[in-house]
Parts: C-alpha cells; structure tokens; sequence
C-alpha cells in the first residue's frame, strides 16, 4: 500500500485525498494515516510540485 501511495505522490503531490482513497480502494483516513506515518519515519521527507 505504502508503494502505491508514494507513486501517486511521485506523481502528483498536490492529489487530493479523496482521489488516492478511491483509487486504492480505501478510505481517506487509511490514506491520511500511512501518509502520516511515512512523513514520522522520514520516508516523505517533502513534497515537490
């Protein structure tokens, strides 16, 4: 999931959440909670435009 997720990010890093939940199909919070967790343990380190 955490993969998936980064590619999007990668991708697109202004993707609205409500988007990457429908794609992933989960919900917005599971999506805001792994991106949460990500930015704690230093995987996302910043987002680019």
């Amino acid at each position: 999931m955490r993969e998936k997720i980064l590619n999007m990010l990668e991708k697109n890093s202004r993707i609205d959440l409500k988007d990457m939940a429908v794609m992933l199909g989960i919900t917005e919070a599971e999506v805001a909670n792994e991106i949460a967790d990500m930015e704690k343990e230093h995987i996302i380190c910043g987002y680019n435009t």
